[in-house]
């Protein structure tokens, strides 16, 4: 049945296949139009076009542009409608419109996009024509287009015959009329708008070949003014300890030209640096270090550079992976294409070989770590997740916090990132392994928690914690020593659902609460994972749900029932603290400025329950 089932997704895919373009076929520039993106609409002539043409497609030169609809008309009906949404960035181009077995001739083409006054953008129109269309005359179809619709075939037979009958040179009528070398004259021309298709065709590549150069030659005289360039101070580390340099995020113009990374020279991505700490068994993969879902008993430290795409617009809590369409159609590997998705850099996720090397390549990234230099997060993932899953949410988590850069707009990664990875098996029915493994990492959590907060020299350290990943969390505060070490102090800790125990909650809460200058609890009556979990745990309400409208309170924390912002369709609704834009900017206020109680942060919090116990509902 597998194999079946193989064979059938296979055969769909190749069915779904674009068609593939015969040899001797050729894109033909037929226009490049300046477009007024004020407008919201433009109409191109294509009526002075040579032959006929099997496909269109459009490329943007410079700008962007979000088309609505690209009407094709031709001489003869009936025209397409290309109804979807296409985001074209510079140098993007469509996938092929209205391809047709046979060449049509072209009267013109109506853009219909999304209007952004004052902007503008420059489109490249192409036509794919085979030599057979190249050389056909628009002569006797415009005859044809123009006859009397009314008349039907008669009329139109009526203008082929007239047509035939010009191009027919007069001769007496007493000898039959010579007729001309046809097939030769053809062939002639044929072989002429082949050889300058093949001319055209020859000059876009190497266009291609010069700008690829271009981009290498910039890409290695970065490297070597990065290697040219003194190394940055290191902190807190004897000189040998120190490892290779890990790249920053392109916090500033430096630490972009620094990076190895093409996507970053084209300015097609941006890159993340995520430290992590994790017990999980290490089990590489042909390419890279990675780990499994086994406990391996022992604290490993290491760092780790996820890019986030810029070539394609992306919502702020989303996480672009490669799907069955990039991987079986579009070809992509299963890696991911940095322009386009997340993707972790092989050779620069590194295990270090002891904490100091650790610290110092800490504190290398925090010399650049942008304007909120001081700052850190510590993220603890929940049930069902797999290593590199964390590892995307946490660079997801960075991005969406940061600040645009003041020169161009970039998004610099909010202050250092760090991940600590638990054991989960990631899968839906290993409900009970992931629990006993989020509660066995408690002891390993602790001594991460110790090294981030007392060695590395931060002055604000957040720790947020999803689903089950609050357990090993609040039992590793309960053992810490307090807020204040080495300087360093617990500024906001962020609950987000937690799956914990109502009563387990409370007397932790209690325990915890002078560990840092804030605690936020965000709960929501749908969330399908804290129901699922409350059956599992005899109907025992968990510290994340809103049970009749209520959600667990405790002294000292904050609680925000977040139900009305759960908006997503056909989905768990156990990500919404991520994948909203409102409480990405309340987060981003409570870690940034540490404003409390919630209702100065937002009026959308609304104070409920008693003055002595408060609670707060979102209510847009």
């Amino acid at each position: 049945m597998r194999f079946l089932l193989k064979g059938a997704i296979v055969f769909l895919a190749l069915l779904l296949l674009p068609v593939r373009v015969q040899a001797q076929d050729a894109l033909v520039l037929l226009r490049t139009v300046d477009v007024d993106l004020g407008t919201g609409t433009q109409t191109v002539d294509l009526s002075d076009t040579k032959g006929a043409f099997r496909a269109i497609r459009l490329k943007t030169i410079e700008g962007g542009v979000r088309l609505d609809n690209v009407v094709v008309r031709y001489v003869d009906p009936p025209e397409h409608n290309e109804r979807r949404p296409i985001n074209l960035l510079a140098g993007e181009r469509t996938r092929e419109i209205n391809p047709t077995p046979e060449g049509r001739f072209l009267t013109e083409i109506a853009l219909e996009y999304q209007r952004v006054a004052g902007a503008r953008a420059v489109l490249e129109i192409y036509g794919r024509q085979a030599p057979e269309d190249a050389i056909r005359e628009r002569a006797a179809t415009d005859a044809v287009a123009e006859a009397p619709r009314s008349g039907g075939k008669k009329k139109k037979k009526a203008a082929r015959r007239s047509y035939s009958r010009q191009a027919e040179p007069s001769s007496p009528a007493s000898e039959p009329p010579s007729q001309p070398d046809v097939a030769a004259d053809a062939d002639r021309a044929a072989s002429e708008r082949q050889a300058e298709l093949e001319r055209q065709g020859r000059e876009i590549e190497q266009a291609e070949d010069e700008r690829r150069r271009a981009g290498a030659d910039r890409a290695e005289a970065a490297r070597r003014e990065t290697r040219s360039a003194p190394p940055p101070p290191v902190a807190s580390a004897p000189p040998e300890a120190a490892p290779p340099p890990v790249p920053p995020p392109a916090a500033t113009p430096r630490a972009a030209a620094a990076s190895p990374l093409a996507c970053v020279v084209d300015n097609t991505c941006t890159p993340v640096q995520v430290f992590f700490g994790t017990n999980r068994a290490r089990q590489d993969l042909p390419k890279r270090i990675a780990f499994s879902w086994q406990d391996s008993g022992a604290l490993a430290l290491g760092g780790a550079v996820v890019t986030v795409p810029r070539k394609v617009r992306r919502d702020s809590g989303s996480i672009q992976r490669p799907g069955w369409w990039d991987r079986y159609v579009l070809r992509i590997p299963p890696e991911g294409d940095p322009g386009r998705h997340f993707v972790i850099v092989p050779n620069l996720l590194e295990i270090y070989s002891d904490e100091a090397a650790f610290l110092a390549a800490v504190a290398r990234h925090m010399a650049e770590a942008g304007d909120y230099k001081d700052h850190a997060f510590i993220y603890v993932h929940g049930y069902r997740v797999g290593f590199d899953d964390a590892l995307y949410r946490t660079a997801q988590i960075a991005y969406d916090l940061g600040t645009p850069r003041a020169e161009d707009g970039a998004i610099v990664p909010f202050g250092s990132a760090f991940l600590y990875s638990w054991p989960s098996a990631g899968q839906l029915k290993d409900y009970p392994y992931d629990q006993e493994s989020a509660r066995l990492a408690v002891t390993h959590l602790r001594s991460f928690l110790d090294v981030v907060i007392a060695r590395t020299g931060v002055k604000h350290v957040h720790l947020v914690a999803h689903s089950m990943g609050n357990v090993p969390l609040l039992n590793a505060l309960s053992q810490f020593i307090g807020p204040q070490t080495s300087g360093a102090k617990v500024s906001q800790v962020i609950l987000a659902a937690p799956d914990v125990g109502t009563r387990e909650f409370q007397n932790l809460a209690a325990q915890i609460k002078p560990l840092a200058e804030g605690f936020t609890l965000y709960a929501s009556s749908s969330d399908l994972a804290m129901e699922a979990s409350r059956k599992v745990h005899k109907n025992e309400p968990r510290a994340g749900d809103v049970v009749d409208g209520k959600p667990v309170i405790a002294t000292g924390i904050d609680t925000i029932d977040i139900s009305a912002i759960t908006t997503c369709y056909f989905c768990f609704g156990h990500d919404e603290y991520v994948e909203q834009d409102e409480l990405l900017g309340d987060i981003a206020k409570l870690m940034r400025a540490g404003l409390r109680p919630p209702h100065s942060r937002t009026e959308s919090f609304k104070i409920q329950g008693t003055a002595e116990v408060p609670f707060w509902r979102y209510q847009p």
